[in-house]
C-alpha cells in the first residue's frame, strides 16, 4: 500500500521524529512511503501552487497518511498548522476524505496529549479515518521495548487500512460562524492606570468581531496594541537549540522586540485571536514556537493574562486547555477568557469590562491563583528535563538554580524524618491502630491553629 508521510519538523531529513518512520520503513518494505517535508518546505509550499498541488496529487493516490512531527509548545510546529490552513483555504479537503490517518510524535511528554488531540481533530475535519497516534519519548527508539512497540503500532495501522476497519469519531465539528458583535458606544475610561497592559493580536481587517473586542478593551482599559502580523518575524522555530545556551535566538528580527521590550516588561498581557482550524492562526503558532527562546523557564511569573477570543471555544475543549496551560505553566494568573459566542453584544461588552478590571486588580494586588495539575505536571517534567540536561540547557539551569525551581522531595529533610517516624510507628500493631484513629483530627490541627491565630 502507498503511505504519504507529512513530516512537520523544520529540520527535514535529520529530524529525530522521522527516524521512527524510517525504522518502520525498514521493517515494512512491502509498503511504499512517500515523505513530504512540509515543515522544512512550508514557504515553498505556500508560494508555489504547482509544488503544493504535486504533494496533494500524491496524497490522493495514497492509502494512508502519517503525520510525523516533534511536539512544539503544546501542539504541532507552525508549518503543520499552516499546511492545514492551506488545505482548507484552497478547498482541497476532499482529497483527504475517507483516507486512514495517524500520527507519530516525539517529545518529553510535555502536553503531547494536546498535540495529538489537535492533529486527530484536524484529520477528522478533513474527513479522514483517524487511528490513535503514537507518542514516543525522544529516546524510545534506542530501547528494545520502544522499537518493539513502534512496530506493533505500525502493524496495527496497516491492518486498519487493509481490513477497512471502522473508526470512532472523537471530536465534534465546530461552527466558526459567530453572531456579529455590535457594541454600544463606549466612552474611554477616566481611570488611567499607571500599569503597563499590552494586547497582542493577529487580527486582519476582516476579523470584525475581534477588532471590535480589542477596541472596546482599549477604551475600558488603556493599553498598547501590537499586531504580530505587522512585526518582522522571519520564520518559525528552527529547532536549532542554539538559544539553550543564553536564551538568544539565531533569528535577528522583530520577535525579540515584542517579547523583550513589550511582553516581559508588561504587568498584564491580553492575547486577542480568532480561532482557525481548531487553534489560532498559524501566525500565532509561529509566535508561540519562537517563544521557546526563553526555554523552559516560567518567565511570565506573576503577570496577569487574559484572552479575547473570536470563535467557537466551547466546542474546542483542547484549545481551552492549551490557553489555560500556557498561563499556568508560566506561573502567571489567568484573569479571564472572553469570547464572542453570545448573541447579546451587551453581555460580551460587560465581560470585556470585567476582564479589564480583573487584570488591573490582579496587578495591583499581585494576585496569582495556585496552579492546578496543568502547572504542577508541566513543572515537574521541565524540572527533570533541565536537571538531567544541565550542560545543554545552560540558560534554563541557571534560571532554575536562581529561582529554587529544583524542588525535589528528597531535599525536604523534615518530611523525610517525619515519614521515617511514621514508618517505624506503623510497624507496631498498637501504634498503627492508634495512628489511624487520630489521623483525621491530627491532619487538620495545624490548619485550625492558623485560623485561630489570624
Amino acid at each position: 500500500m502507498k503511505i504519504s508521510v507529512l513530516s512537520g519538523s523544520p529540520k527535514g531529513e535529520p529530524s529525530l521524529t522521522l527516524q521512527y518512520l524510517n525504522y518502520i520503513k525498514k521493517h515494512f518494505p512491502e509498503h511504499e512511503f512517500n515523505i513530504f517535508h512540509i515543515g522544512k518546505e512550508i514557504n515553498k509550499i505556500e508560494k508555489g501552487e504547482v509544488f503544493f498541488d504535486s504533494i496533494l496529487e500524491e496524497i490522493e493516490k495514497s492509502d494512508g497518511i502519517i503525520w510525523v512531527f516533534p511536539v512544539y509548545v503544546f501542539l504541532a510546529p507552525s508549518p503543520v498548522h499552516r499546511f492545514a490552513e492551506l488545505v482548507f483555504e484552497k478547498n482541497k479537503k476532499d482529497i483527504f476524505k475517507d483516507k486512514y490517518a495517524t500520527a507519530i510524535t516525539t517529545s518529553v511528554h510535555f502536553y503531547d496529549h494536546t498535540a495529538h488531540n489537535y492533529i486527530h481533530s484536524i484529520s477528522e475535519d478533513l474527513g479522514m479515518r483517524y487511528v490513535d497516534g503514537y507518542s514516543a519519548e525522544m529516546q524510545d527508539l534506542l530501547k528494545d521495548s520502544g522499537r518493539e512497540m513502534v512496530l506493533k503500532f505500525a502493524k496495527n495501522f496497516f491492518n486498519f487500512i487493509k481490513e477497512k476497519m471502522p473508526v470512532e469519531r472523537k471530536f465534534k465539528s465546530p461552527c466558526y460562524e459567530m453572531p456579529e458583535y455590535k457594541p454600544a458606544e463606549i466612552k474611554e475610561t477616566s481611570n488611567k492606570s499607571n500599569k503597563k497592559i499590552v494586547i497582542l493580536t493577529d487580527a486582519k481587517e476582516e476579523d470584525i468581531n475581534l477588532n471590535r473586542m480589542v477596541q472596546v478593551f482599549q477604551k475600558i482599559c488603556p493599553c498598547q496594541v501590537i499586531n504580530i502580523r505587522d512585526a518582522d518575524i522571519k520564520g518559525g522555530c528552527l529547532s536549532c537549540y542554539l538559544c539553550t545556551y543564553d536564551n538568544e535566538c539565531i533569528y535577528k528580527d522583530g520577535f525579540a522586540d515584542i517579547i523583550n521590550k513589550h511582553v516581559l516588561t508588561a504587568d498584564g498581557v491580553v492575547m486577542a485571536a480568532r480561532i482557525k482550524d481548531r487553534y489560532l492562526s498559524s501566525r500565532w503558532k509561529m509566535y508561540m514556537d519562537r517563544s521557546f527562546v526563553k526555554g523552559h523557564c516560567p518567565v511570565y511569573e506573576g503577570k496577569q493574562f487574559g484572552y479575547l477570543i473570536s470563535g467557537p471555544l466551547r466546542d474546542i475543549e483542547n484549545l481551552r486547555q492549551v490557553l489555560e496551560a500556557k498561563v499556568q505553566v508560566g506561573r502567571a494568573n489567568l484573569a479571564g477568557i472572553v469570547t464572542d459566542e453570545y448573541e447579546d453584544s451587551n453581555h460580551i461588552t460587560s465581560l470585556i469590562e470585567t476582564l479589564g478590571k480583573q487584570i488591573v486588580t490582579g496587578v495591583e494586588e499581585k494576585f496569582v491563583k495556585p496552579g492546578t495539575y496543568l502547572e504542577a505536571g508541566g513543572h515537574m517534567i521541565f524540572r527533570d528535563l533541565v536537571y538531567r540536561n544541565w550542560g545543554m540547557f545552560r540558560a534554563d539551569y541557571l534560571y532554575y538554580k536562581k529561582h529554587n525551581l529544583f524542588d525535589y522531595p528528597h531535599k525536604n529533610i523534615g518530611e523525610r524524618l517525619q515519614n521515617l517516624l511514621y514508618a517505624v510507628m506503623l510497624m507496631m500493631p498498637g501504634m498503627k491502630k492508634e495512628f489511624y484513629k487520630k489521623a483525621k483530627e491530627e491532619m487538620i490541627k495545624p490548619h485550625q491553629k492558623v485560623i485561630e491565630k489570624f
